[in-house]
Protein backbone atom coordinates (compact mmCIF):
# COMPACT_ATOMS: atom_id res chain seq x y z
CA UNK A 1 0.00 0.00 0.00
CA UNK A 2 2.75 2.48 0.72
CA UNK A 3 5.04 1.62 -2.31
CA UNK A 4 2.76 3.12 -5.05
CA UNK A 5 2.39 6.75 -2.86
CA UNK A 6 6.18 6.77 -2.33
CA UNK A 7 6.81 5.84 -6.04
CA UNK A 8 4.06 8.68 -6.84
CA UNK A 9 5.48 11.34 -4.58
CA UNK A 10 8.96 10.78 -5.44
CA UNK A 11 8.21 10.89 -9.37
CA UNK A 12 5.99 13.97 -8.63
CA UNK A 13 9.28 15.21 -7.19
CA UNK A 14 11.59 15.06 -9.73
CA UNK A 15 9.64 15.75 -12.74
CA UNK A 16 9.16 19.58 -10.26
CA UNK A 17 12.35 19.60 -9.85
CA UNK A 18 13.52 19.01 -13.09
CA UNK A 19 10.99 21.36 -14.19
CA UNK A 20 12.21 24.06 -11.99
CA UNK A 21 16.18 23.44 -13.04
CA UNK A 22 15.40 23.75 -16.71
CA UNK A 23 12.90 26.74 -16.32
CA UNK A 24 16.48 28.34 -14.37
CA UNK A 25 18.72 27.12 -17.37
CA UNK A 26 15.80 28.35 -20.11
CA UNK A 27 15.80 31.65 -17.71
CA UNK A 28 19.91 31.86 -17.45
CA UNK A 29 20.50 31.54 -21.35
CA UNK A 30 17.96 33.85 -22.45
CA UNK A 31 19.83 36.36 -20.43
CA UNK A 32 22.83 36.10 -21.98
CA UNK A 33 21.51 36.04 -25.03
CA UNK A 34 19.68 39.33 -24.69
CA UNK A 35 23.18 40.91 -23.43
CA UNK A 36 24.74 39.81 -26.31
CA UNK A 37 21.84 40.92 -28.96
CA UNK A 38 22.33 44.59 -26.51
CA UNK A 39 25.99 44.92 -26.89
CA UNK A 40 25.52 44.35 -30.75
CA UNK A 41 22.43 46.66 -30.41
CA UNK A 42 25.29 49.50 -29.07
CA UNK A 43 27.89 48.95 -31.91
CA UNK A 44 25.44 48.84 -34.38
CA UNK A 45 24.21 52.65 -33.22
CA UNK A 46 27.89 53.48 -33.13
CA UNK A 47 28.60 52.13 -36.60
CA UNK A 48 30.81 49.97 -35.75
CA UNK A 49 29.77 47.18 -38.05
CA UNK A 50 33.37 45.00 -37.84
CA UNK A 51 32.84 44.37 -34.35
CA UNK A 52 28.66 44.20 -34.32
CA UNK A 53 29.58 41.37 -37.19
CA UNK A 54 31.87 40.01 -35.18
CA UNK A 55 29.49 39.81 -31.79
CA UNK A 56 26.76 38.22 -33.93
CA UNK A 57 28.53 35.70 -35.14
CA UNK A 58 29.83 34.90 -31.85
CA UNK A 59 25.49 34.90 -30.42
CA UNK A 60 24.46 32.75 -33.27
CA UNK A 61 27.50 30.01 -31.93
CA UNK A 62 25.92 30.24 -28.69
CA UNK A 63 22.42 30.26 -29.88
CA UNK A 64 23.29 27.27 -31.92
CA UNK A 65 24.53 25.53 -28.55
CA UNK A 66 21.75 26.05 -26.38
CA UNK A 67 18.81 25.54 -29.68
CA UNK A 68 20.38 21.83 -29.52
CA UNK A 69 19.32 21.06 -25.62
CA UNK A 70 16.13 23.27 -26.11
CA UNK A 71 14.53 21.52 -29.04
CA UNK A 72 13.88 18.25 -26.92
CA UNK A 73 11.64 20.49 -23.92
CA UNK A 74 10.45 23.21 -25.81
CA UNK A 75 8.00 24.45 -28.06
CA UNK A 76 9.37 24.09 -31.63
CA UNK A 77 7.86 27.33 -33.12
CA UNK A 78 9.53 29.33 -30.83
CA UNK A 79 12.89 28.09 -31.83
CA UNK A 80 11.96 28.44 -35.37
CA UNK A 81 11.22 32.00 -34.43
CA UNK A 82 14.06 32.82 -33.21
CA UNK A 83 16.56 31.27 -36.01
CA UNK A 84 14.11 33.01 -38.50
CA UNK A 85 14.82 36.23 -36.40
CA UNK A 86 19.00 35.38 -36.76
CA UNK A 87 19.19 34.57 -40.29
CA UNK A 88 17.17 38.04 -41.15
CA UNK A 89 19.58 39.94 -38.64
CA UNK A 90 22.97 37.83 -39.79
CA UNK A 91 21.74 39.28 -43.76
CA UNK A 92 20.83 42.80 -42.43
CA UNK A 93 23.48 43.08 -40.48
CA UNK A 94 26.02 41.93 -43.34
CA UNK A 95 23.97 45.06 -45.71
CA UNK A 96 25.00 46.94 -42.82
CA UNK A 97 21.11 48.25 -42.76
CA UNK A 98 21.27 49.68 -39.33
CA UNK A 99 17.78 51.08 -38.75
CA UNK A 100 16.46 47.36 -39.61
CA UNK A 101 18.99 45.88 -37.55
CA UNK A 102 17.99 47.54 -34.61
CA UNK A 103 14.36 46.58 -35.38
CA UNK A 104 14.98 42.45 -35.53
CA UNK A 105 17.36 43.06 -32.47
CA UNK A 106 14.08 44.82 -30.75
CA UNK A 107 11.91 41.37 -31.78
CA UNK A 108 14.58 38.81 -31.03
CA UNK A 109 14.80 40.55 -28.14
CA UNK A 110 11.26 40.35 -27.37
CA UNK A 111 11.18 36.63 -28.37
CA UNK A 112 14.12 35.65 -25.81
CA UNK A 113 12.37 37.42 -23.12
CA UNK A 114 9.07 35.30 -23.76
CA UNK A 115 10.32 32.32 -23.69
CA UNK A 116 11.03 31.42 -19.57
CA UNK A 117 7.56 32.59 -19.28
CA UNK A 118 5.97 29.99 -21.65
CA UNK A 119 8.37 27.06 -20.18
CA UNK A 120 7.77 28.02 -16.73
CA UNK A 121 6.06 25.75 -14.81
CA UNK A 122 2.50 26.25 -13.88
CA UNK A 123 -1.07 25.09 -14.15
CA UNK A 124 -1.98 27.48 -17.04
CA UNK A 125 0.95 26.05 -19.21
CA UNK A 126 0.21 22.34 -17.93
CA UNK A 127 -3.43 22.49 -19.35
Amino acid sequence: MMKPVVFIVVSLALIIGFGLLYTSMVERQCKDMINRLEEVYGMIQNNNWETASSELRQADIKWQDIRKIWHAFTDHTNIDDIDESFVRLKALAKAQKAEDCLIEIAVLRNKLINVPARERLTLSNIF
